[in-house]
């Protein structure tokens, strides 16, 4: 069985005792509050100016896309730990080996991503049944693609938090259509958080397949460089 209790056991004591880690784990708890009271409240405040409900469906693919980078970010420093500590290495010749130490490794965010989406679309931006299916995969896809992206650029957990913050310029592109420049949405079109925005406006049988072959070509690529990395 790939899914080990002791693996992820261990995994849990990682997260509680490390301040950082839990710090990203619960930090979308707070981002979920702030955007929905200023959801509730500023709206009076800012009608003068522009429509904030009109941009609900960029807030939401926005904090969806935030929190599968800070639960990608938070394992992929646990990733970085075990490769100081040698264990990547081993892991290719033991019986659970990289395939299924990633797995063991991307389960407990894997449920956390899960949860959030859940939590975020439900309170924030009811969907439909299909979006639902689709955005809870396209998250696990990122929060996937974030621990493997730090844990090949980063060294020590210092650089990580370099890096982390780099990777989360990506969630840019969630808003990419505001910024109006063409050629920066033709390039977007590659970018997995642009499809999360597309997902939840322009819920089409096209859109969907579109974006989860998007996430689905970036997921076997940097699942293929973990798997088969020299290291």
């Amino acid at each position: 069985m790939l899914i080990n209790s002791k693996h992820l056991k261990s995994d849990l004591k990682q997260i509680v005792r490390d301040p950082i880690i839990i710090i990203l784990y619960l930090a979308p708890i707070l981002l979920f509050f702030v955007v929905k009271i200023s959801v509730i409240f500023l709206p009076k405040y800012l009608d003068q100016y522009f429509n904030l409900l009109d941009y609900k469906s960029y807030i939401l693919s926005g904090i969806l896309a935030l929190t599968s980078g800070l639960l990608g970010i938070a394992t992929g420093f646990m990733m970085i730990d075990d490769k100081d500590g040698k264990i990547y290495e081993l892991m290719k010749i033991t019986p659970l080996g990289r395939k299924g130490y990633l797995m063991n490794r991307l389960f407990i965010p894997g449920i956390m991503a899960i949860i959030y989406t859940l939590l975020f679309t439900f309170f924030l931006y009811p969907l439909n049944l299909m979006q639902y299916i689709t955005i809870t995969i396209i998250s696990l896809i990122q929060t996937t693609l974030f621990a493997i992206a730090l844990f090949h650029l980063a060294d020590d957990k210092v650089k990580g938090l370099t890096y982390g913050k780099g990777l989360n310029i990506i969630i840019i592109f969630a808003f990419v259509e505001l910024i109006d420049n063409e050629y920066l949405e033709i390039f977007a079109h590659i970018i997995p958080t642009f499809w999360l925005t597309k997902v939840i406006q322009v819920p089409t049988v096209q859109t969907v397949v579109i974006a989860l072959t998007v996430h689905f070509i970036w997921f076997v690529s940097l699942i293929y460089s973990f798997i088969n990395n020299s290291e």
